[in-house]
């Protein structure tokens, strides 16, 4: 039988039951995949999932330009609730890609874990259709929570209320927004025009 083959049977029984750590802890719906990250380092979902924080598993792709803001708003979301969310970002770059992953997240200075779906096993159970980027919030107990895409300002403001009412900080939110705003001046290209000087 394949590694593919038995992962998905494993998160099958996952998703219909519960999974059981080896420290007896226990964690709902979650597959123990482990990745190779950016950094060199294995990660293993339930290291993030169920260890009571909220979880932002999230996908993207160094092809999709709504990723990077994605990105860069997880990662103020993690500063802004450090104590209560933990952040995994999960690529689904192709091989024809996946190179040019550091120098696409060198700009975003991100804080949290990167790392890669070679075999797809968390793309056949968490985002079939392959949406980037497309983020789950788990809660405390590894639950799925909420799901959406995250393509538009107006969707990142949307996760990012739904994250601030579940951690119980709804204060934070327009905080983050107006980072958001502010980052989002920084990268557009300047409209004032051009001064020439005299001859």
């Amino acid at each position: 039988m394949s590694r593919n083959v038995v992962t998905l049977l494993l998160g099958a029984l996952c998703l219909s039951s519960s999974c059981l750590p080896a420290d007896g802890s226990r964690l709902l719906n979650v597959p123990p995949l482990t990745f190779d990250g950016v950094d060199g380092r294995s990660h293993t979902l339930t290291d993030y999932v169920g260890r009571e924080r909220f979880v932002l598993l999230a996908f993207f792709a160094s092809w999709s330009r709504s990723s990077l803001a994605a990105l860069e708003q997880l990662e103020r979301l993690r500063q802004t609730y450090r104590k209560d969310v933990a952040v995994l970002a999960i690529a689904i770059d192709s091989a024809e890609t996946v190179a040019g992953l550091p120098s696409y997240l060198a700009s975003a200075k991100l804080s949290f874990p990167v790392v890669l779906d070679r075999e797809s096993r968390a793309v056949a159970l968490y985002n079939a259709r392959r949406s980037v980027p497309m983020v789950h919030i788990f809660d405390r107990h590894g639950r799925i929570i909420h799901s959406q895409e995250v393509r538009s300002r107006a969707q990142r403001f949307r996760l990012g209320q739904i994250l601030a009412e579940a951690v119980g900080r709804v204060d934070q939110v327009d905080q983050v927004d107006q980072v958001d705003q502010g980052d989002r001046a920084k990268r557009a290209p300047s409209t004032q025009p051009t001064k020439t000087k005299p001859r």
